[in-house]
């Protein structure tokens, strides 16, 4: 005659204690298994696990968002080192290590609303970043840069703009220019100096189209539906930063209690 299922958790808990017959015979030496109290010591056990793994679980939500925030406190580091950066080459670094932190965001925060209403608020959020132009070029070109061998940022050499002070004509008597080992060199005459107005252009880090599985993404010119005015990594990074902060505070206020 087969056996009824259990009807509840603690009737399951049994039904385990039952089948698996907890009390097998008992090791040479074993004062708890030669005991009375053996069975119920190993049913208690079984407990135990059931009530750690329920409390395991309702925490790890929260264990989850606060790791979105960690890699958010470190995307943020990343962008601070980008506005100081010295040179082109240490800021094309700089915006491939962004990209790469915060996408690890998103990865948690997925983590953090997978169960219950919050699966379908991240839901919209992943639909977002396929759709909006700066957050799924940030989605294509991390995987770009980590799947790929192209560069996700091009390097333009600056240079000098030399124009008069005053008015839109200049006569130039001699001027020479050249590279030292400290810049560029400018030589001219006393009257030439005294009418020109010298600019130098620092060289900059563009953004690139980047490919990923063979579709090209082109650099964004907006984002939310709103354009962006003079693209740059920092400009970018600024913007997905803002934006990341709005889903983690969303989240902590709605979905992870």
């Amino acid at each position: 005659m087969e056996e009824e299922a259990p009807r509840n958790r603690g009737a399951a808990v049994l039904h385990r204690y039952h089948m698996s017959q907890l009390n097998p015979p008992a090791p040479r030496g074993s004062v708890i298994e030669t005991s009375a109290w053996g069975p119920l010591f190993r049913l208690s056990q079984l407990i135990l696990f059931d009530v750690a793994m329920a409390t395991m679980t309702k925490s790890s939500p929260q264990k989850a968002l606060e790791a979105a925030k960690e890699k958010l406190q470190l995307a943020k580091a990343k962008l601070d080192a980008m506005r100081n950066a010295k040179t082109s080459d240490e800021l094309a670094a700089l915006w491939g290590e962004f990209v790469a932190e915060q996408h690890r965001v998103y990865l948690r925060l997925r983590k953090a609303t997978e169960h219950g209403p919050g699966k379908g608020w991240f839901d919209r959020i992943l639909n977002e970043q396929r759709s909006d132009a700066l957050l799924s070029y940030l989605l294509h070109a991390r995987d770009a840069a980590e799947h790929g061998i192209e560069k996700i940022t091009e390097k333009r050499d600056g240079g000098i703009g030399i124009n008069p002070k005053q008015g839109n004509s200049l006569h130039i008597k001699h001027m020479k220019i050249s590279n030292g080992p400290h810049g560029v060199h400018i030589e001219a005459d006393p009257e030439t100096m005294a009418q020109i107005k010298v600019e130098f252009i620092p060289g900059k880090v563009h953004l690139v189209a980047v490919t990923d599985r063979r579709e090209v993404y082109q650099p964004p010119a907006t984002h939310l539906d709103q354009p962006i005015s003079d693209l740059s990594p920092i400009v970018a990074a600024e913007l997905a930063v803002q934006y990341l902060e709005a889903k983690l505070a969303e989240a902590e206020a709605k979905y992870v209690k």
